[in-house]
């Protein structure tokens, strides 16, 4: 969490000064309108990851393998319901979210609508890179799940906010948080199957 609460702080600097650079007061306007949707998004998914932390690391600690897998890919699951419902919505109705946070008349819409399109794209596979660190902070890895916190926020999404609007200017600031997510969710993968495969091992060696 204080890696996670540093890097956001960091990451917020950085995407305000990008905006202001490329778009103005309007781009660091509709970013606080998507920073707020977003929030609503995430709130149930972190209630999970809250939820079902105790729960594996309880079962991890009681050597009880099958049942961390079980809670750890359940949590997938209803996160990555939580998220697919979150990117439905802003791709079917960015406009409507917009007026739910500005007038309908107001000149923000437009960007708004592009911005909130691009940015939750990798919505739907979000919910694995999250409950994957989660894993790893249940069963006491804080290395593995330090490095998944700041691999998104630190490694790539900052470096993609300072390279992407170079060449494709605002929407390079947009396309940054999609390219980050996609890129965590491998990264993530890697090193959730490598655990599953640990903890299988250990559960031929030792029924």
């Amino acid at each position: 969490p204080f890696a996670m609460n540093l890097a956001n702080s960091l990451l917020n600097v950085i995407l305000n000064r990008g905006l202001h650079e490329y778009g103005g007061e309007a781009a660091v306007a509709v970013m606080g309108i998507i920073g707020a949707y977003m929030s609503l998004i995430f709130m149930p998914t972190f209630g999970i990851t809250q939820g079902v932390q105790p729960l594996m690391g309880y079962n991890y600690g009681a050597r009880k393998y099958a049942r961390v897998r079980h809670f750890f890919w359940a949590s997938v699951g209803a996160a990555t319901v939580v998220m697919i419902l979150g990117w439905g919505a802003s791709q079917l109705f960015p406009a409507q979210i917009m007026r739910l946070f500005v007038p309908a008349g107001s000149e923000l819409i437009p960007l708004g609508v592009r911005a909130l399109e691009i940015f939750t794209l990798a919505f739907p596979i979000i919910g694995f890179p999250i409950m994957g660190g989660n894993l790893f902070q249940a069963i006491g890895k804080p290395i593995q799940s330090g490095f998944i916190a700041l691999a998104r926020q630190v490694l790539l999404f900052i470096p993609f906010l300072i390279l992407f609007p170079k060449y494709m200017g605002l929407d390079g600031i947009f396309y940054a948080a999609p390219a980050s997510d996609i890129l965590t969710f491998l990264l993530v993968t890697v090193l959730v199957a490598r655990q599953m495969r640990i903890l299988r091992k250990i559960e031929r060696e030792n029924p």
